[in-house]
């Protein structure tokens, strides 16, 4: 939730809590007047906080004029009831007794229908990988080198202390750009990404040990379902000119392995 958003919401939660406090004090218990006064608040109140609960990015603009609707629409609740239910004026007098309830229902409408780009959730990078790879994603990373090496890579081949090859269980391609699904202990972390051309493109994700990593077992990097730290990270790497695509296959698993596309 951004700061404009956030103080729509602040501003309609203030809001509601002030008119309900005068209908309490304006009106006796039980009176219609008094049941009208919540109305005036809860509704255009309601409609309102749905559009700053799932706004991103609406900015000034439509920060205060979500207010302004939320207030006008207060406001107007008791002189619109009393006109939708005089018989003494015509039809389309009284239906336009619906407008302070109707306003806030097409804000609603016009932010979170029409324009998805600002009103609607935003989704993190982890969470649209999650799914596209039907997997739960917990990091992405986007700083590991890429070497290519001559032959099939091994893990001796990473040249760093302690590192380990994990399973790559998808990857993708997207332009200039390869990414990999890797399992493996998050308390580590990808050191480098080697790739070569070998029947298709064969690669090898090296992951190595951090200071928060546990010792307690000889690979503590690799990925253990029973493990608390367990989980998947996605890593982003540049392409090198000059490689196959396909098929990819994962060296650093024994055997090796083809790794699906997604």
């Amino acid at each position: 939730m951004s700061g404009w958003t956030a103080a729509l919401l602040i501003a309609d939660l203030v809001g509601v809590a002030v008119a309900v406090f005068l209908a309490r004090r304006a009106h006796p218990a039980g009176s219609d007047a008094r049941m009208l006064g919540y109305v005036t608040a809860g509704v255009p109140g309601v409609l309102v906080a749905v559009v700053a609960l799932r706004a991103t990015a609406l900015g000034p603009f439509w920060t205060v004029a979500g207010i302004v609707v939320g207030v006008l629409a207060g406001f107007g609740v008791a002189p619109a009831w009393q006109a939708a239910n005089d018989p003494g004026r015509r039809v389309l007098e009284q239906r336009r007794g619906t407008w302070p309830v109707a306003i806030p229902v097409l804000l609603v409408v016009f932010c979170v229908a029409l324009v998805p780009s600002s009103c609607r959730p935003k989704q993190t990078p982890e969470q649209a990988y999650t799914e596209r790879f039907e997997v739960k994603v917990d990091r992405l990373v986007t700083d590991v080198p890429v070497r290519v090496v001559a032959r099939a890579p091994m893990v001796a081949d990473a040249g760093v202390a302690d590192a380990v090859a994990v399973p790559v269980e998808r990857h993708a391609f997207a332009g200039r750009v390869l990414t990999l699904l890797v399992a493996h202990n998050l308390t580590c972390l990808p050191a480098v990404v080697l790739l070569a051309a070998d029947d298709g493109l064969a690669v090898l994700v090296a992951v190595a040990p951090t200071a928060a990593t546990p010792r307690t077992r000889i690979d503590p990097c690799l990925a253990d379902p029973a493990y608390a730290f367990g989980g998947h990270s996605v890593v982003e790497v540049a392409f090198p000119d000059g490689l196959p695509t396909d098929p990819v296959r994962d060296t650093g698993s024994s055997p090796p392995r083809t790794v699906p596309g997604r």
